[in-house]
């Protein structure tokens, strides 16, 4: 998140002005007693509690608070308003055509700097820009950096209309007088956008646009519906759609000439273009252009290495934008250390001057590409088409692995592609016929804050832990937001819905690995009293999982193997004793 930078007003107002500002200052100090906000202080359990404190006139005198208050200088705030979250005084914005409605329940302070966090009504809006940065929507809320009692401006990215387009307000959060509500606190950042806005469910959302079209392309919805039509695009003749069985956040038509459009929603369009075949003159401009073949292409979402590599075109990644030490499948570690690969640097911080060395013909970016809009503009600005792999979003087993059949498309791999697939789920198929078992299972990992990380049913876990026999234990005993892959909640609301579950199942991809069972007190001593942990059911996920996405059918079977008492035989999972 962009650090807020603040704003200078040294020389906004001319000295007489000032001089004038400053006693009318000292006068309003003096006749009025201000209700300033809560302070979070720790006491001696390491719980946070809160406790109401006012300044008077003459606190704000002694501590000199006053000459930043009215000198318009915020840099200071931890003194005027203390780390915490806070229920705004005010909050308006204005723009757009008025369909939009934006909500700021709390603001957050951090370090000094107020984040106000927004909901948005429309389902149509994947992320927002703000002071230089971009902030993906989850659903349909972001926590924004602001200027306390000041207007600033944001532009949101509508996808409502046939073309993404852009939309300019003008937010403002009042925040000079606050009054904390711990329950607002506890209870808001776990209420989902439909609620807040009091929709029932299955309502759809007008998108603030033009003509208020409305797109049926929303986050997580996917484009591989069995109503789909073939699309009617100028210069191309679109005969058929690739099948998919799992995928749903992608598309592919087959066009003439050998051309094939794909379709990611959020993303982007694309037309692949094989080697010796013209672009149509007249392509719509929203359409990106991969002129094939790639033979030098920058790899930054590394769950595609796996499927890359499972088609057999990994020698076409030249560069990484993984490091060496921090890639867990052999594949690459080896051709970084071969030197048939090289670093180039991270998403977020190319080495621009490699990638044109070695004639980077194709950049491969996660969603994380999206934080950094100016990177991507400077990627294409060297005549490097951008690719964005939104695998991550896919919600259904073998959903993730199913990208193996586009990366098919862009290496020229169709037949290797639709033959390793056919095989991933070949390897689960037995599994469709066997009886659930009827154990629960608890998947999930511990912040550093204390909060625990479970999957929402828009990921894809909860269905390979039905697939594998099991029951995800939080569906229906959570209300899940109505977009996002994953939610935190407090560990008492943990401790309330998996306490009685079978199995515990720690997500070491995300966190480091725990060395044992015992591992799990040091994150809170609360475990101790989950069934789980008392029959000794706790089990972790490898940390090269998540970059293994050529091996899902692995670790479904790995968690058939836990749910019917199998001991040996595992790739993914392994019994914390």
């Amino acid at each position: 998140m962009k650090t807020y930078a603040g704003y200078r007003h040294k020389n906004r107002y001319p000295l007489k002005r000032r001089g004038a500002l400053f006693a009318l200052a000292l006068l309003l100090l003096f006749c009025a007693v201000p209700a300033y906000p809560m302070q979070v202080q720790a006491d001696t359990s390491g719980e946070d509690i809160i406790q109401m404190r006012e300044y008077s006139s003459a606190d704000i005198w002694s501590s000199k608070l006053w000459m930043q208050a009215i000198s318009g200088k915020w840099t200071d705030r931890g003194a005027i308003v203390p780390d915490g979250v806070y229920t705004p005084t005010n909050f308006s914005f204005t723009g757009g055509t008025g369909k939009l409605k934006i909500v700021c329940p709390l603001v957050y302070v951090i370090g000094g700097q107020p984040y106000a966090l927004l909901y948005f009504s429309s389902t149509h809006i994947p992320y927002v820009d703000a002071g230089g940065a971009r902030y993906p929507l989850e659903d349909r809320r972001a926590l924004i950096p602001v200027d306390p009692g000041r207007e600033m401006e944001i532009t949101a990215l509508t996808t409502a209309m046939s073309t993404p387009h852009e939309v300019s307000y003008l937010i403002r959060a009042d925040i000079s007088r606050l009054v904390c509500d711990p329950v607002a606190a506890a209870l808001i950042p776990g209420t989902s956008a439909a609620a807040l806005f009091g929709e029932s469910a299955g309502t759809e959302q007008t998108q603030d646009s033009p003509n208020g079209a409305q797109d049926a392309r929303q986050e997580g919805q996917g484009v591989n519906s069995a109503t789909d039509t073939l699309p009617e695009i100028a210069g191309l003749t679109v005969t058929g759609k690739m099948e998919l069985h799992s995928a749903d956040q992608f598309a592919v038509y087959n066009c003439q000439d050998g051309l094939r459009l794909i379709d990611v929603p959020q993303s982007a369009r694309y037309l692949y273009v094989p080697e010796g075949v013209q672009v149509p003159d007249d392509i719509p401009s929203d359409i990106v252009i991969l002129q094939g073949p790639f033979d030098s292409v920058y790899l930054a979402a590394s769950s595609a290495m796996a499927l890359i590599d499972a088609v057999g075109a990994i020698d076409r990644v030249t560069l990484s934008g993984t490091s060496e030490g921090s890639w867990l499948i052999d594949a690459p570690k080896k051709a970084l250390a071969d030197g048939k690969m090289v670093y180039a640097g991270k998403y977020s911080e190319p080495d621009f001057e490699t990638m044109l060395q070695k004639g980077c013909d194709l950049a491969v970016e996660s969603t994380m590409i999206l934080h950094t809009p100016q990177v991507q503009e400077m990627i294409e600005g060297f005549g490097i088409p951008v690719f964005i792999d939104r695998s991550s979003y896919e919600t259904q087993p073998l959903g993730r692995t199913e990208w193996v059949k586009l990366y098919g498309v862009l290496f020229e791999k169709e037949a290797e592609a639709e033959a390793f697939f056919t095989e991933q789920e070949k390897m689960i198929s037995s599994l469709a016929q066997a009886e659930p078992t009827g154990a629960t299972v608890a998947y999930f990992w511990i912040t550093q804050q204390g909060l625990a990380v479970i999957r929402t049913s828009h990921d894809y876990v909860p269905g390979l832990i039905s697939l594998a026999g099991g029951t995800y234990i939080f569906d229906g005993k959570i209300n899940y937001p109505d977009t996002g892959s994953t939610m935190s909640v407090s560990m008492e609301q943990f401790y309330a819905v998996a306490a009685d579950a079978d199995y515990l199942v720690y997500n070491a991809t995300i966190d480091d690995a725990l060395e044992n069972a015992d591992d799990l007190l040091k994150k809170d001593a609360l475990f101790a009293d989950f069934g789980a942990f008392k029959e000794g059911n706790v089990w972790q996920v490898d940390k090269k999982a998540y970059q293994s996405t050529d091996q899902t059918a692995q670790l479904i079977l790995d968690l058939h193997r836990m749910l019917t008492g199998e001991t040996e035989g595992y790739t993914f999972l392994r019994h914390l004793q």
